[in-house]
């Protein structure tokens, strides 16, 4: 704890958010005194930030008193990765941060703050998502020159809002959210297949019991769009368990449940506060996606909201989601600020925002840009001698290249163990298991989004291997030999024989290889493709030894290979002696 003394304000700066009662409800009292008070800004979720995160992120908490009164409070942080570069503390979580005191102590008390960061050394402060309107982010871009940093302000969000209005207004506002027609269509639809119910819970303990339900549900849905959720981070579900602990005691967490039947198929995890029902993270199972599961819960949400004379706003957060505009009738601008004490590294900032704005006007400028900054990431994190000889082998390969494929049938089953495992039909459910369980494996990662967007294609069958009865550790899938395209050799595979199938894309995560899970979970998938009466094949690069070891392993056997050879502009396929008795291959198997 350090103290500096300005003027009449005291100001202390606390490098961990103190676990004492009387900050707690000096600091929510302050919160009430602002001009818009956010749940955001309370003790509880700054606390709850500093527990989950205190692995990778350290607490910069200014405090400024008047005589005992706390006038004043900064919750910022610095990180292993930026020493010496300030943030809001709740950046990560919050979708509004600010500065906290009441809109007549603002000034006073951004500059002592802003004074003892620029003395302590600070070369800069990133304010994410803080108010446009907030008094003291005004004083603090006016006053920032006066201490050698050099703002700049941009638009992050517009972030939408339903407003109540008086008993009249929410009479009518009610009334228009239940007679619309999809709405009420899809609620029909569901109600055809069990009762349609929508449960809010407040209690810790209530709320708790659903998360592990809503964390698989949100990290599924964001992989059938195509991207990760920030639930795969240990860290932020820790965040979302602590803050749930913390809300609750003061009634302020509200986690709302569509049910349809027994089975939720929609969440928000909200909370109600300052006249306030906040639409933080909701999520809908992708299943269920047909019958727009997570619309009918906000139109259920709005409605009981209009009954709540104490509530006079819905909150819909950050995001410009289209459907947000289908219910809000105002909205409030949030402001991305930086400080710079290098003139440099100011104009590089206002550059690079410049840039991405004219980006987002050309999808493909957009791209461009996004291709050389990813070149340019990469050439920083191998080196110039290693980026160097990966450019010289790119455009060897381009040129002059030779690749060799192995094709095996399966003829017997493995004698790998596989008693204490289960091979079963893969669902986005299983990538979801799997990505929060290998949430540092990159490679998994970019697996496991290429594997729901074919699962949801729905043009191969995916299996997963199970250890025990839930920890996913193998994936691989299965489709007709003929008219598989393989990228490997860029050609499509045909055979005179039309009942074959083809094992193919397996992955096992980099953490549980070396334990044969590769050959078990392809000899159990070749079993049971050999059961439903088909003939089951898998291929493997001949550069690849261990994987054809492996294939080996499951009980596979060598057919034949096709070698694809590229001189200069030039490619062509040829295949080797087939080992196998089969008529036909020898003309089915390459159209040369």
């Amino acid at each position: 704890m350090e103290l500096k003394q300005r003027e009449n304000l005291r100001l202390i700066l606390h490098r961990e958010i103190p676990d004492d009662p009387v900050l707690r409800r000096q600091w929510n009292e302050l919160v009430f005194a602002m001009q818009s008070p956010q749940v955001f800004y309370t003790y509880e979720w700054a606390l709850a930030v500093s527990r989950a995160y205190k692995d990778s992120v350290t607490p910069l908490l200014w405090l400024g008193y008047e005589g005992e009164r706390l006038v004043g409070v900064a919750a910022l942080a610095e990180s292993v990765e930026r020493p010496r570069c300030s943030f809001f503390l709740t950046a990560s979580t919050g979708d509004y941060c600010d500065f906290i005191c009441a809109p007549a102590n603002a000034e006073t008390f951004c500059e002592a703050t802003l004074s003892d960061l620029r003395r302590r050394g600070y070369k800069g402060a990133i304010l994410t998502n803080a108010p446009a309107d907030s008094p003291a982010i005004r004083a603090l871009l006016a006053m920032a020159g006066r201490f050698g940093y050099h703002p700049y302000s941009r638009t992050a969000y517009n972030c939408a809002q339903i407003a109540l209005g008086d008993d009249e207004q929410r009479q009518e506002l009610r009334s228009s959210i239940t007679r619309r027609q999809l709405v009420r269509r899809q609620i029909a639809s569901m109600s055809k297949i069990a009762a349609v119910s929508v449960e809010h819970d407040r209690e810790c303990d209530q709320v708790t019991s659903f998360l592990p339900e809503f964390f698989r549900m949100h990290v599924a849905r964001f992989l059938g769009m195509g991207r990760v959720s920030n639930l795969v981070r240990p860290e932020r579900r820790a965040f979302l368990r602590e803050v749930t602990s913390l809300l609750s005691e003061n009634g302020w967490m509200v986690n709302s449940r569509l049910m349809l039947g027994n089975t939720p198929v929609a969440f928000n995890f909200g909370f109600s506060f300052g006249g306030s029902w906040f639409w933080y993270q909701p999520t809908f199972q992708c299943r269920a996606m047909k019958y727009s599961p997570g619309l009918c819960l906000l139109s259920r949400i709005v409605a009981d909201a209009c009954d709540r004379p104490d509530l006079q706003l819905v909150d819909l957060g950050l995001g410009a989601e289209k459907y947000k505009d289908r219910f809000s009738n105002r909205s409030t601008e949030t402001l991305y600020v930086t400080l710079h004490t290098s003139k440099v590294f100011h104009l590089k900032h206002v550059v690079r925002h410049r840039s991405t704005k004219l980006a987002s006007s050309s999808a493909a400028f957009d791209a461009f840009l996004r291709r050389q900054r990813d070149r340019i990431f990469k050439a920083r994190e191998r080196g110039l001698r290693h980026t160097g000889r990966a450019i010289l082998n790119t455009l060897c390969r381009g040129f002059f290249s030779e690749e060799e494929v192995l094709f095996y049938q399966w003829s017997a089953p493995s004698s790998v163990e596989s008693a204490a495992f289960k091979l079963k039909p893969l669902e986005i459910e299983d990538l979801a298991d799997a990505a929060m369980e290998h949430c540092d494996d990159s490679e998994t990662q970019a697996y496991l989004l290429r594997a729901a967007e074919r699962l949801q294609a729905g043009q191969a069958q995916g299996y997963v291997l199970l250890a025990g009865d839930h920890d996913p550790v193998h994936f691989c899938w299965v489709t007709d030999f003929n008219g598989f395209y393989m990228a490997e050799l860029d050609h499509v595979l045909s055979a005179p024989d039309r009942n074959l199938s083809l094992i193919f894309d397996c992955w096992t995560p980099r953490s549980a290889r070396g334990n044969n899970h590769y050959p078990r979970a392809i000899s159990m998938l070749a079993a049971q493709v050999n059961t439903n009466g088909s003939r089951p094949w898998i291929f493997g690069a001949k550069s690849n030894d261990a994987s054809i070891g492996g294939i080996v392993r499951a009980g596979f056997e060598l057919q034949f290979s096709i070698v694809r050879k590229r001189v200069l502009f030039r490619t062509r396929l040829m295949r080797s002696s087939v080992q196998t008795s089969s008529p036909g291959w020898d003309q089915a198997i390459v159209a040369a």
